[in-house]
């Protein structure tokens, strides 16, 4: 006769590896902008499970768990971002609105682009 109970695993099945490199350069210019490039290349691995939404591919025998290591749901393997910042022209020791009560509403913001 063969064994009727389950039996629930309590624990984890390994530990997850995050890697990546990262670099980022920034060139600011005397006029109030500046010019931001990162770049990321990562790979994240581990075991999958029912809760990473790979449930069909998860195998309940532990001697095929490491049948489920692999690249997980939030592999992200390359992010690009860019970034442009640039002073407003307004208000005290600018060139627009200097001394004026909407220059000093106006003045000290900056935009990114």
């Amino acid at each position: 006769m063969g064994r009727a109970a389950t039996t629930t695993l309590f624990g984890s099945l390994g530990t997850a590896k995050y890697d990546s490199l990262q670099t980022k350069l920034e060139r600011r210019f005397s006029n109030g902008v500046q010019v931001s490039m990162a770049y990321t290349w990562a790979r994240r691995r581990g075991y999958t499970d029912e809760d990473s939404g790979d449930g069909s591919g998860f195998f309940r025998i532990p001697r095929f768990y490491d049948r489920t290591y692999g690249d997980l749901n939030q592999d992200i393997r390359q992010n690009f971002q860019m970034t442009a910042i640039c002073e407003t022209p307004f208000g005290k020791g600018k060139r627009l609105l200097a001394d004026s009560p909407l220059g000093m509403i106006l003045g000290g913001w900056q935009s990114m682009d």
